[in-house]
């Protein structure tokens, strides 16, 4: 009866038991006439597989020309939509851009996140339970791109709806936490993050100086200073002392002064066992 309308005539799929497994034959239509049909094959004509054209993106922030571009779901690249908005501009953060895919295609695996299926089989108390639902609700839509890797670029698809975001260098490092004089400082190349609290008028009276660390633009990723390199965007962070609240304080520093009271009558009673031994002995003697 022929093929249909959405059939795709370049090729057929032939199926074919040979033995005691089935062969699968991919057919060009250039070599259907030569083409032998045994017994028990099967022809499967696939289906063409039609394309969407009816797809946009959205690309906001330091390109020449933002906003929204016509593409291919599933065909267009990041790199197209950034080539259709004119390119990056001079004053662009490729670090820390990033995407946001559409609610139409979303990770499988966090969608069908549910805790209470997870905790059967998992040796997760409840708050790592909660903790991960947390983690799986942050990240579900927003994917990191390196805008200077660009094999990366060209394997990262566009959905239908995806927004892609550029922000702007504004050449500064933010340092906040226990320093003096937390805010943002223009970028020096040269500088580390020690050299950049020292510009923000050193250490606060309650900081912990083996606790600081960078925090990368975009992604957010925390590292020790000696574990990546500072760079335009990035934030300096330098953390406190814990510190208990005034109740817990107080009932510390009695249980400090009772134990202290409780070593000084241990100390006493064995002074006093000694003294009496010691007299005794000598009363022996005489």
């Amino acid at each position: 009866g022929g093929v249909s309308e959405k059939a795709d005539t370049s090729k057929v799929i032939i199926t074919r038991i040979e033995g005691n497994k089935t062969t699968r034959i991919e057919l060009a239509k250039a070599d259907w006439k030569d083409f032998e049909i045994e017994p028990f094959d099967r022809i499967v004509v696939p289906k063409l597989q039609e394309i969407d054209k009816s797809g946009v993106a959205w690309i906001e922030g330091e390109v020449l020309h933002p906003g929204a571009y016509p593409i291919i779901p599933n065909n267009t690249s990041v790199n197209q939509l950034i080539e259709l908005a004119g390119g990056l501009s001079s004053n662009s953060l490729p670090s820390a851009s990033y995407l946001i895919r559409s609610g139409e295609i979303e990770n499988e695996i966090p969608n069908k996140f549910n805790a209470n299926l997870m905790s059967r089989t998992s040796d997760q108390y409840i708050q790592g339970l909660e903790y991960l639902n947390q983690e799986t609700n942050l990240s579900r839509n927003q994917v990191f791109i390196d805008l200077t890797n660009p094999e990366e670029l060209e394997n990262i698809i566009l959905a239908n709806g995806d927004r892609l975001y550029i922000p702007k260098d504004e050449r500064t490092v933010f340092v906040f936490g226990q320093v003096n004089q937390p805010g943002y400082f223009p970028y020096t190349p040269s500088n580390n993050a020690f050299d950049y609290i020292d510009r923000a008028g050193g250490y606060a009276l309650t900081a912990d100086k083996d606790r600081v660390y960078i925090i990368k633009a975009g992604n957010s990723a925390w590292y020790r200073p000696n574990d990546t390199d500072l760079e335009s965007g990035d934030r300096v962070f330098v953390d406190k002392y814990p510190t208990e609240d005034l109740n817990a304080l107080r009932s510390y520093e009695v249980q400090k002064q009772q134990i202290k009271n409780t070593r000084i009558q241990l100390i006493m009673t064995g002074l006093t066992t000694i003294t009496s031994v010691i007299t005794a002995y000598v009363a022996i003697t005489r």
